[in-house]
């Protein structure tokens, strides 16, 4: 082939066949090449799906990576929230000198807006309040102060001690004065059977008839409840009463069984409409026919949801008092109770919705006893503005609970950003606060994956409640005007930040959860800016569901759906005497013994809040319902 190329290239002649021959020869080189362009064609295209492959796998594997980052940083972040559980404190507290450190940049912005003075207060406070959160440094530092014991309200006791040089010879010696050194003692409480006695009265003129018939013999004198009535049975024969004329006592001379005369034979004896024979009524009680009285209906109250204790063990506390009160006894004393003390909890219920003017609500669960598995139950606290603190159980949490709970209310509601308060939201009378501890709780968990940003976030926070508390003591409007003033720049600073560092962090990661959170409750949490009445967290709601959450580790769960709704009513009660320092026990006996008569329209006056002013306002006949009852 090369040869016939070159005779064609010289210009030689070329034959037919050496024609033929070249053009088989380039139609089989063509095919070669063809068919090496095929391969590299599909060489190619292998190394293209390679690629993509490869790409594909790159891709997954800094997925993998960033997934098992979040994971690491999860991780630590239990890690540290278990160690702190366990073996640490709960306050999310920072190193002040740490935190100023990281702020520092940010510091020189906010400065304009701030007070220095008041700033160099806080700050001074705010050490205080660290070092002594922190067990204080080793600075040495005076005496502490003891607050001295007030005991001009307890019993008093009295022994005096003898001298034994004066009992030897006792006319040596005048009493000149004596020296009085006191002590706090303890003195067991105990159980007394309490017996009430009703003495049962006789009319004279009706002893003088009885006297004039039949005396009745002693086997047969009646004895019990039941003397008064055997005995005004049998006291005189019933004179048949003619119309027009009084009845008079029989005429004849009248003796009693020893002889003594009891009147004359002439005495005409008057009788009126009033019985012959009479008997006190019961003094009032809260239950009818029940054991247990009110002091002791009160205690047990208060021990079982103030003090947590599980009936067994009062009962075994009772049993060492020499008293075997069952289990089951206790527990059905709660019903009866509950009934009459909702009354007041619906009240104070009523006055929240028409005056509070913010409510904070949140929910906690406990275990309800079911025959095989224990179910979940949940109770739901309501803060009302620091007047009331109720509670309401329910059998499921869901979106309803608070739309129903509160339906009635509007103002402003405080609460988390779960998910069961939206359909409570979307109602135009309900306005949503957030809750900063909340979200500064969150960027406190998030410093072991990103201590800078965690700790410029709480910085921000920090400032506005140094705000808050700077303002505490002002009235609602001046303290409105405080806040626009002076947390405002803070609030904007604090969200340009937000913007910024949202899009420089990872979405799924602890602080860009932990900013993601801010930015979509920022409306909410700056709620408080348009009213000097509403607080920057909902933390007074889940510092009273502690008693729920204390509770639930002693008694472990409740028995019916029923008895936690009793449950919630005496909680309601107990969370509103520690709110307005009443004594849950005084208060719960004197309330069961005056609700069964107190006027219903009136009801809300026997609620903590108000019972200081109604205890002093009582009327004669309210004080002998409760003088009749020692306590």
């Amino acid at each position: 082939m090369d040869s016939l190329r070159g005779q064609l290239d010289a210009g030689g002649p070329a034959s037919a066949d050496d024609l033929r021959a070249l053009v088989t020869a380039l139609s089989q080189e063509r095919d070669v090449l063809l068919r090496e362009r095929d391969a590299l064609v599909k060489q190619h295209a292998d190394v293209a799906t390679e690629e993509k492959r490869l790409r594909e796998a790159l891709t997954i594997a800094a997925h993998h990576l960033e997934e098992y980052r979040k994971l690491q940083e999860l991780t630590v972040m239990e890690l540290e929230r278990l160690r702190r559980h366990v073996f640490g404190r709960k306050a999310e507290r920072v190193d002040p000198n740490q935190k100023q450190l990281i702020f520092e940049a940010l510091r020189k912005e906010l400065d304009a807006v701030r007070d220095p003075a008041a700033e160099e207060k806080a700050r001074a406070e705010e050490k205080a309040r660290e070092d002594k959160a922190r067990g204080g440094d080793n600075k040495k530092r005076g005496p502490r102060k003891k607050d001295k014991l007030d005991l001009s309200l307890l019993p008093v006791e009295r022994i005096e001690i003898p001298d034994p040089r004066v009992l030897a010879e006792p006319d040596r010696w005048v009493r000149l004065s004596e020296q009085v050194s006191s002590k706090l003692e303890f003195r067991r409480a105990s159980m007394v059977r309490l017996e009430i006695v009703r003495p049962i009265w006789v009319r004279r003129d009706a002893v003088a008839e009885m006297a004039a018939g039949a005396a009745p013999s002693e086997e047969s004198a009646p004895a019990g409840e039941h003397a008064a009535e055997a005995t005004a049975a049998r006291v005189t024969p019933a004179p048949a009463k003619v119309e027009g004329e009084r009845d008079v006592a029989p005429a004849p001379r009248v003796v009693t069984p020893d002889g003594a005369p009891i009147v004359s034979a002439a005495t005409r004896v008057e009788t009126t409409a009033m019985p012959r024979v009479i008997i006190a009524p019961l003094p009032e009680h809260p239950i009818a026919r029940c054991l247990a009285g009110p002091a002791l209906l009160a205690h047990v109250l208060v021990s079982r949801f103030a003090d947590h204790l599980p009936y067994n063990r009062l009962a075994k506390r009772f049993a060492r008092e020499g008293v075997e009160l069952a289990d089951s006894t206790m527990c059905g004393w709660v019903d009866p109770c509950a009934k009459l003390l909702g009354r007041v909890v619906d009240a104070m219920m009523a006055d929240a919705i028409a005056t509070a003017p913010w409510i904070g609500i949140d929910p906690t669960g406990v275990l309800v006893q079911q025959k095989e598995k224990c179910r979940r139950g949940y109770f739901w606290v309501m803060v009302a503005a620091r007047d009331h603190v109720f509670f309401r159980y329910t059998p499921k949490q869901n979106g309803d609970v608070p739309k129903r709970l509160l339906r009635e209310y509007k103002g402003y509601v405080q609460a988390d950003a779960a998910s069961v308060y939206n359909a409570l939201f979307e109602l135009d009378d309900k306005i949503e606060v957030g809750c900063w501890a909340h979200s500064r709780r969150r960027f406190y968990d998030a410093r072991k994956s990103d201590e800078v940003r965690a700790l410029t976030a709480i910085g921000f926070i920090h400032q506005l409640y140094a705000i808050d508390d700077e303002t505490r003591k002002l009235g609602p409007a001046e303290r409105t005007k405080e806040r626009a003033a002076r947390a405002g720049p803070v609030l904007e600073k604090f969200k340009a930040w937000l913007d910024k560092e949202a899009v420089l962090t990872l979405p799924r990661s602890p602080i860009g959860e932990a900013i993601g959170y801010a930015r979509n409750q920022w409306g909410p949490l700056t709620r408080f800016v348009e009213d000097g009445r509403l607080r920057l967290d909902n933390n007074l709601s889940e510092l009273e569901l502690r008693s729920i959450a204390v509770g639930r580790k002693n008694w472990l769960f409740v028995g019916t759906d029923e008895y936690g709704e009793h449950a919630a009513v005496i909680v309601s009660l107990m969370a509103s005497c520690r709110l307005h320092e009443v004594n849950p026990e005084t208060y719960l006996r004197d309330v069961l013994l005056l609700i069964n008569t107190w006027p219903a329209d009136k009801v809300l006056q026997l609620a903590p809040k108000y019972w200081a002013a109604t205890r002093a306002g009582l009327n004669d006949e309210q004080k002998a319902i409760l003088a009749i009852w020692p306590h």
